[in-house]
Protein backbone atom coordinates (compact mmCIF):
# COMPACT_ATOMS: atom_id res chain seq x y z
CA UNK A 1 0.00 0.00 0.00
CA UNK A 2 2.93 2.35 0.59
CA UNK A 3 4.62 1.59 -2.76
CA UNK A 4 1.36 1.20 -4.68
CA UNK A 5 -1.20 3.37 -2.86
CA UNK A 6 -4.07 2.58 -5.22
CA UNK A 7 -3.96 -1.14 -4.40
CA UNK A 8 -5.78 -2.74 -1.47
CA UNK A 9 -5.21 -6.45 -0.86
CA UNK A 10 -7.97 -8.59 0.65
CA UNK A 11 -7.31 -11.86 2.48
CA UNK A 12 -9.38 -14.48 4.29
CA UNK A 13 -8.68 -14.93 8.00
CA UNK A 14 -8.61 -18.71 7.76
CA UNK A 15 -10.77 -21.35 9.45
CA UNK A 16 -8.82 -22.31 12.56
CA UNK A 17 -11.67 -22.27 15.04
CA UNK A 18 -10.53 -25.50 16.72
CA UNK A 19 -7.11 -24.13 17.62
CA UNK A 20 -6.54 -23.16 21.25
CA UNK A 21 -4.00 -20.42 21.96
CA UNK A 22 -3.90 -19.80 25.75
CA UNK A 23 -4.84 -17.64 27.51
CA UNK A 24 -7.44 -16.84 24.83
CA UNK A 25 -10.72 -18.76 24.39
CA UNK A 26 -10.79 -21.44 21.69
CA UNK A 27 -10.59 -19.96 18.21
CA UNK A 28 -9.11 -16.60 19.25
CA UNK A 29 -5.64 -15.35 18.32
CA UNK A 30 -5.77 -17.74 15.38
CA UNK A 31 -5.06 -15.20 12.62
CA UNK A 32 -1.53 -16.46 12.22
CA UNK A 33 1.51 -14.84 10.65
CA UNK A 34 1.36 -14.20 6.93
CA UNK A 35 -0.62 -12.00 4.59
CA UNK A 36 -3.82 -12.22 6.62
CA UNK A 37 -2.15 -10.61 9.66
CA UNK A 38 -0.55 -7.73 7.70
CA UNK A 39 -1.37 -4.17 8.73
CA UNK A 40 -2.25 -2.49 5.45
CA UNK A 41 -4.69 -5.07 4.15
CA UNK A 42 -8.34 -6.02 4.66
CA UNK A 43 -8.76 -9.38 6.37
CA UNK A 44 -12.22 -10.95 6.14
CA UNK A 45 -13.95 -13.27 8.58
CA UNK A 46 -17.19 -15.24 8.24
CA UNK A 47 -20.33 -13.43 9.31
CA UNK A 48 -21.53 -14.12 12.83
CA UNK A 49 -25.06 -13.05 11.89
CA UNK A 50 -25.64 -16.75 11.28
CA UNK A 51 -25.34 -18.44 14.70
CA UNK A 52 -23.96 -21.56 12.98
CA UNK A 53 -21.12 -19.61 11.42
CA UNK A 54 -18.36 -20.09 13.96
CA UNK A 55 -15.64 -21.71 11.88
CA UNK A 56 -13.36 -18.81 11.14
CA UNK A 57 -10.15 -17.57 12.72
CA UNK A 58 -10.35 -14.64 15.11
CA UNK A 59 -7.96 -12.03 16.46
CA UNK A 60 -6.09 -10.52 18.03
CA UNK A 61 -2.88 -10.71 16.06
CA UNK A 62 0.25 -11.63 17.98
CA UNK A 63 0.92 -7.95 18.73
CA UNK A 64 -2.69 -7.20 19.72
CA UNK A 65 -4.17 -5.64 16.58
CA UNK A 66 -7.79 -6.16 15.51
CA UNK A 67 -8.32 -8.91 12.96
CA UNK A 68 -10.48 -9.49 11.01
CA UNK A 69 -11.38 -5.93 9.97
CA UNK A 70 -14.72 -6.96 8.49
CA UNK A 71 -16.94 -10.01 8.04
CA UNK A 72 -19.13 -11.29 5.20
CA UNK A 73 -21.44 -14.25 4.72
CA UNK A 74 -19.38 -17.40 4.86
CA UNK A 75 -21.86 -20.28 4.99
CA UNK A 76 -23.94 -21.79 2.18
CA UNK A 77 -22.36 -19.51 -0.41
CA UNK A 78 -23.07 -20.57 -4.00
CA UNK A 79 -19.84 -20.28 -5.98
CA UNK A 80 -17.44 -22.10 -8.23
CA UNK A 81 -16.14 -25.43 -6.95
CA UNK A 82 -13.62 -27.94 -8.35
CA UNK A 83 -14.19 -29.58 -11.76
CA UNK A 84 -15.66 -26.44 -13.41
CA UNK A 85 -19.05 -26.57 -11.73
CA UNK A 86 -21.01 -24.50 -9.22
CA UNK A 87 -21.93 -25.53 -5.72
CA UNK A 88 -22.50 -24.47 -2.14
CA UNK A 89 -19.52 -24.12 0.14
CA UNK A 90 -18.43 -22.42 3.37
CA UNK A 91 -15.37 -20.80 4.87
CA UNK A 92 -13.64 -17.44 4.88
CA UNK A 93 -12.55 -18.16 1.31
CA UNK A 94 -16.24 -17.81 0.47
CA UNK A 95 -16.63 -14.61 2.48
CA UNK A 96 -13.50 -12.88 1.20
CA UNK A 97 -14.56 -12.51 -2.49
CA UNK A 98 -17.70 -10.62 -1.44
CA UNK A 99 -15.55 -7.87 0.05
CA UNK A 100 -13.20 -7.92 -2.96
CA UNK A 101 -16.13 -7.59 -5.36
CA UNK A 102 -17.60 -4.75 -3.32
CA UNK A 103 -14.28 -2.91 -3.47
CA UNK A 104 -14.29 -3.31 -7.26
CA UNK A 105 -17.71 -1.64 -7.38
CA UNK A 106 -16.46 1.15 -5.11
CA UNK A 107 -13.52 1.72 -7.46
CA UNK A 108 -15.88 1.86 -10.44
CA UNK A 109 -18.14 4.41 -8.72
CA UNK A 110 -15.18 6.51 -7.55
CA UNK A 111 -13.89 6.67 -11.12
CA UNK A 112 -17.31 7.83 -12.32
CA UNK A 113 -17.30 10.61 -9.74
CA UNK A 114 -13.65 11.64 -10.16
CA UNK A 115 -12.92 11.81 -13.90
CA UNK A 116 -11.63 8.26 -14.12
CA UNK A 117 -9.00 8.50 -11.40
CA UNK A 118 -8.44 5.61 -9.00
CA UNK A 119 -9.21 5.92 -5.28
CA UNK A 120 -6.43 5.46 -2.71
CA UNK A 121 -6.47 1.96 -1.23
CA UNK A 122 -6.50 3.52 2.24
CA UNK A 123 -9.77 5.29 1.41
CA UNK A 124 -11.33 2.03 0.27
CA UNK A 125 -10.40 0.30 3.51
CA UNK A 126 -11.63 3.20 5.62
CA UNK A 127 -15.00 3.38 3.88
CA UNK A 128 -15.70 -0.36 3.69
CA UNK A 129 -14.93 -0.75 7.41
CA UNK A 130 -16.73 2.35 8.61
CA UNK A 131 -19.83 1.53 6.55
CA UNK A 132 -20.09 -1.97 8.02
CA UNK A 133 -22.97 -3.02 10.28
CA UNK A 134 -21.87 -3.52 13.87
CA UNK A 135 -22.54 -7.10 15.02
CA UNK A 136 -21.56 -9.08 18.10
CA UNK A 137 -20.11 -6.97 20.90
CA UNK A 138 -20.72 -3.22 20.59
CA UNK A 139 -17.91 -1.58 18.63
CA UNK A 140 -14.87 -3.29 17.14
CA UNK A 141 -14.05 -6.75 18.42
CA UNK A 142 -11.69 -9.63 17.68
CA UNK A 143 -14.46 -11.86 16.27
CA UNK A 144 -16.20 -9.50 13.84
CA UNK A 145 -13.81 -6.59 13.37
CA UNK A 146 -15.78 -3.43 12.65
CA UNK A 147 -18.85 -5.35 11.53
CA UNK A 148 -20.63 -7.02 8.65
CA UNK A 149 -20.20 -5.91 5.03
CA UNK A 150 -22.63 -3.18 3.88
CA UNK A 151 -21.61 -2.26 0.33
CA UNK A 152 -24.61 0.02 -0.26
CA UNK A 153 -23.72 2.28 2.67
CA UNK A 154 -20.12 2.35 1.45
CA UNK A 155 -21.15 3.54 -2.01
CA UNK A 156 -23.40 6.19 -0.47
CA UNK A 157 -20.46 7.48 1.58
CA UNK A 158 -18.48 7.89 -1.64
CA UNK A 159 -21.33 9.64 -3.42
CA UNK A 160 -21.90 12.05 -0.54
CA UNK A 161 -18.15 12.57 -0.15
CA UNK A 162 -18.38 11.82 3.55
CA UNK A 163 -14.62 11.49 3.85
CA UNK A 164 -11.57 13.68 4.29
CA UNK A 165 -7.97 12.98 3.32
CA UNK A 166 -4.87 14.77 4.58
CA UNK A 167 -1.36 14.28 5.94
CA UNK A 168 0.12 15.18 9.29
CA UNK A 169 3.58 15.73 10.77
CA UNK A 170 5.00 14.41 14.03
CA UNK A 171 3.43 16.18 17.02
CA UNK A 172 0.98 18.08 14.82
CA UNK A 173 -2.76 18.44 15.39
CA UNK A 174 -5.48 18.97 12.78
CA UNK A 175 -9.01 20.22 13.34
CA UNK A 176 -11.93 19.50 11.02
CA UNK A 177 -15.58 20.50 11.45
CA UNK A 178 -18.70 18.80 10.12
CA UNK A 179 -22.43 19.29 10.63
CA UNK A 180 -24.72 16.50 11.78
CA UNK A 181 -28.17 16.66 10.23
CA UNK A 182 -31.35 16.76 12.27
CA UNK A 183 -32.86 13.42 13.34
CA UNK A 184 -29.58 11.59 12.74
CA UNK A 185 -29.63 8.41 14.81
CA UNK A 186 -25.96 7.46 14.52
CA UNK A 187 -22.65 9.04 13.51
CA UNK A 188 -19.59 6.89 12.81
CA UNK A 189 -16.19 8.50 12.34
CA UNK A 190 -13.09 6.47 11.52
CA UNK A 191 -9.43 7.43 11.24
CA UNK A 192 -7.21 5.23 9.08
CA UNK A 193 -3.68 5.58 7.76
CA UNK A 194 -1.35 3.19 5.89
CA UNK A 195 1.31 2.52 8.50
CA UNK A 196 4.99 2.03 7.75
CA UNK A 197 6.64 -1.38 8.27
CA UNK A 198 7.83 -2.04 11.81
CA UNK A 199 11.35 -3.05 12.72
CA UNK A 200 12.11 -6.75 12.60
CA UNK A 201 11.04 -8.57 15.79
CA UNK A 202 9.37 -5.42 17.20
CA UNK A 203 6.93 -6.23 20.02
CA UNK A 204 4.38 -3.89 18.42
CA UNK A 205 4.08 -3.39 14.67
CA UNK A 206 2.41 0.02 15.06
CA UNK A 207 4.85 2.72 13.93
CA UNK A 208 2.70 5.85 13.71
CA UNK A 209 0.29 6.42 16.60
CA UNK A 210 -2.54 8.77 15.65
CA UNK A 211 -5.45 9.68 17.92
CA UNK A 212 -8.98 10.73 17.02
CA UNK A 213 -11.11 12.90 19.32
CA UNK A 214 -14.53 14.41 18.58
CA UNK A 215 -15.77 17.47 20.46
CA UNK A 216 -19.43 18.49 20.28
CA UNK A 217 -20.57 22.16 20.33
CA UNK A 218 -21.34 21.86 24.06
CA UNK A 219 -17.78 20.71 24.77
CA UNK A 220 -18.54 17.00 25.25
CA UNK A 221 -15.52 14.91 24.20
CA UNK A 222 -16.01 11.57 22.45
CA UNK A 223 -13.13 9.14 22.10
CA UNK A 224 -12.99 6.02 19.91
CA UNK A 225 -14.61 2.81 21.03
CA UNK A 226 -12.08 0.46 22.58
CA UNK A 227 -12.10 -3.28 23.09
Amino acid sequence: LLDYPAIMHVFATGNEVTRICPPFPAGFQTVFGGAQSAKNTITVGGSNKDPLTNFYSKGPTLDGRIKPEITAIGRNVFSTVPFNVYGSNFGTSMACPQVTGSLALLIERYRQLNNGSNPPGALLKNIICNASIDIGNTGPDFANGYGSLDALSAVEMLEKKNYYSSSIEHGQQQNNSFTIGANTSEVKVMLYWPDKPASLFASSTLVNDLDLVITSPDGTIYRPLIL
